[in-house]
């Protein structure tokens, strides 16, 4: 070995390569392999790639580096696929929800807004708005307006405004509103917002007067009744009766 300025007396064994420098002999190389930024090492071990400014990324069984050096510290279980930034979704359901946030999702079917579980139950057909549940049971059909059941029984037909039951029972037809027409079974037809007219089944009401007044033989104004007279048949006026001269 020969140097500018200071012979190297150090003994060579046999075979070793003839190294030249100037000033001074260069040491032995170690095994690294590359050097890393600003003459920092990159102590790669086991690991692939090496961090930024020299950081390790100290990737153990998980696949892919953080931002900036830091480790994705995936434990990849049961989850699949990992959260924003890092944060790990530790779902046991399928999908991931907003921000590495877990979407608890039990066996229901869908979910609501914004990972809100329609927490319906198997009687119920379809969601509420906004993931309320329509808690209607199996005897009802169809909701009402927002959500609110109509509570129909079985001798209901169609329900109210708005979610109100129109309490018919066996009489036919609803009043406005869901008000009742509280019809006797005697009558026929109903009055005017569900008043009933109070027909009796005497032979004499025949028909309904105006705003639901009865009316007995020859309806007057209003409900107001024409007491009609009589005569017989043999022409001859009754006792009492008033009789018109020729």
């Amino acid at each position: 070995m020969f140097s500018f300025g200071k012979q190297d007396s150090t003994p060579q064994k046999a075979g070793a390569p003839t190294s030249f420098s100037f000033g001074g002999s260069l040491p032995a190389t170690t095994t690294t392999t590359g050097g890393g930024l600003f003459g920092n090492n990159n102590t790669n071990t086991a690991t692939t790639g090496g961090g930024l400014f020299g950081n390790t990324n100290t990737n153990t069984a998980t696949t892919g580096g953080g931002l900036f050096g830091n480790t994705n510290t995936n434990t990849n279980t049961a989850t699949t696929g990992g959260g924003l930034f890092g944060n790990t979704a530790t779902t046991t359901a399928a999908g991931g929800g907003l921000f590495g946030n877990t979407t608890a999702n039990t066996a229901t079917a869908a979910g609501g807004l914004f990972g809100n579980n329609n927490t319906a139950a198997a009687t119920t057909t379809g969601g509420g708005l906004f993931g309320n549940s329509n808690a209607s049971t199996a005897t009802t059909t169809g909701g009402g307006l927002f959500g609110n059941s109509s509570a129909n029984t079985a001798t209901t037909t169609g329900g109210g405004l708005f979610g109100n039951t129109s309490a018919n029972t066996a009489t036919s037809g609803g009043g406005l509103f869901g008000n009742k027409n509280t019809a006797a079974t005697t009558t026929t037809g109903s009055g005017l917002f569900g008043n009933s007219n109070a027909s009796t089944a005497t032979a004499t009401a025949t028909g309904g007067g105006l705003f639901g007044n009865t009316t007995t033989a020859g309806g007057g104004l209003f409900g107001n009744s024409n007491t009609a007279t009589t005569t017989s048949s043999l022409g001859v006026a009754p006792a009492g009766a008033k009789v018109e001269g020729n």
